[in-house]
């Protein structure tokens, strides 16, 4: 069983490329440092609820989604 950050990180990767974002563009719309972005992308950042729904937003999907 993957590691539940690792499962996560990938699924924001997966929309944001769908969405066709770099992840320097998707650290623009969400006011952080591309290096954040890949982070949590690669499941080495614990995000708080706060962060997810802003992800979320920024990707323009529902929160739940991202667990999928």
């Amino acid at each position: 069983m993957k590691d539940p950050l690792s499962n996560l990180g990938q699924n924001i990767r997966t929309f944001r490329m769908k969405k066709g974002l770099s992840q320097e563009a998707l650290a623009q719309v969400l006011k952080v440092d591309k290096a954040y972005v890949s982070r949590v992308e690669g499941g080495k950042k614990n995000l708080t609820m706060k962060s997810l729904a802003k992800i979320a937003g920024a990707l323009s999907i529902d929160i739940k989604k991202l667990f999928l």
